[in-house]
């Protein structure tokens, strides 16, 4: 009894039902006539395009940093290595010097 009173009508879910019934899907409504091969061609190779460069620069600025990281890490280290230097060349002039007078005497 209950279910003949749901079901009276011939559509059960009336709002459903005519709203899947008037859905178009995509695929079907797109009209393949005006479909242009040679656009969608020149846009793919435009946004590679843009892709492509986008990431080079993107490197670009990654090896610039890099390098510039390994100028400055040679530079500290040549001054070390110069600090060095003129500290063992400070350190034997005055030896050298003490020495001389020690031969005098």
């Amino acid at each position: 009894m209950l279910r003949h009173i749901l079901f009276q009508t011939k559509k059960p879910f009336p709002i459903l039902h005519t709203s899947v019934l008037k859905k178009k899907i995509h695929w079907n409504s797109y009209d393949w006539k005006r479909f242009d091969y040679n656009k969608e061609f020149n846009t793919f190779i435009l946004s590679a395009t843009n892709c492509i460069l986008v990431i080079s620069i993107c490197w670009g600025f990654e090896q610039y940093f890099q390098n510039i990281k390994l100028i400055q890490k040679l530079q500290t280290d040549r001054s070390e290595i110069l600090y060095e230097c003129l500290k063992r060349c400070k350190t034997r002039s005055q030896d050298s010097r003490f020495s001389k007078i020690n031969d005098n005497e």
